[in-house]
C-alpha cells in the first residue's frame, strides 16, 4: 500500500507540475511545489489506480 501511495504521489505531483510550467526550466521548481502541495485531497480526486492479476510465476 505504501509503494502505491509514492508512486500516486509522485504521479499527481508531475501531472501537476506538467499543468503549471510554461517551459522545461520552469518544470522543476512547478514539481518541487507540487510534491510539497499535494495533499491527500488532491490525490482522491486526481489519482487513477486500477487493480490487475499478475501473470501465473510473476507472483511471490
Amino acid at each position: 500500500d505504501g509503494l502505491v501511495a509514492a508512486h500516486t504521489h509522485v504521479a499527481v505531483a508531475s501531472e501537476i507540475a506538467e499543468e503549471n510550467a510554461s517551459g522545461p526550466g520552469s518544470f522543476a521548481v512547478a514539481y518541487l511545489d507540487a510534491l510539497y502541495n499535494v495533499n491527500a485531497d488532491t490525490i482522491r480526486s486526481r489519482a487513477r489506480i486500477e487493480s490487475f492479476d499478475l501473470p501465473a510465476g510473476m507472483q511471490n
